[in-house]
């Protein structure tokens, strides 16, 4: 049975997942500071995916969100899949596997997968926020839709992306 500080805990990551989508080019500031009142003055946060370095700092953290949102990456819709608290001697930690329908710049991922473990202090505000995917699919889009990014022009050439690097120019 959860007890009522893992379920406040399991509710500010729901809070925060429904701010999530609700970010646009025309937020205002106090939406993203809203956003950053979750975390710690000193949080660690990987929004985007662990491969990237985690960003250090709420200011960081929020300023990532924005970045994000400028690029044209939202979540539609959250999806859970499976979702668990654990109990330390800091805080708790929340497990979420989610399978996401995300919107990049225009094309549509559905189902996304991603794990999100976020740890809470005693105080309830995030201090580790870590996303775990793989953004394969993400980095294609942008690389189709930018011509910027990690893949060959070979790859990006052949048959099943072609039509759509055409239809994108």
């Amino acid at each position: 049975m959860a007890t009522r500080e893992q379920t406040s805990a399991t509710a500010k990551l729901d809070a925060i997942y429904e701010l999530f989508q609700t970010f646009t080019l025309s937020s205002p500031e106090s939406d993203f500071t809203s956003f950053g009142s979750y975390f710690t003055p000193n949080c660690s946060a990987n929004l985007r995916s662990m491969r990237e370095e985690p960003k250090r700092g709420r200011q960081a953290a929020v300023d990532d969100l924005k970045a994000l949102v400028k690029e044209g990456w939202h979540i539609d819709e959250r999806r859970i899949d499976a979702q668990a608290e654990v109990s330390g001697t800091t805080g708790i930690t929340v497990f979420c596997q989610m399978s996401n329908r995300l919107n990049i710049m225009g094309d549509i991922l559905d189902p996304f997968q991603e794990t999100a473990v976020v740890s809470f202090d005693s105080d309830g505000l995030i201090s580790d926020f870590k996303l775990y995917s793989c953004r394969s699919p993400i980095v294609r889009i942008v690389q189709e839709k930018t011509r910027l990014g990690p893949y060959s022009e070979d790859y990006m050439a052949t048959p099943e992306h072609l039509p759509r690097m055409q239809a994108n120019m």
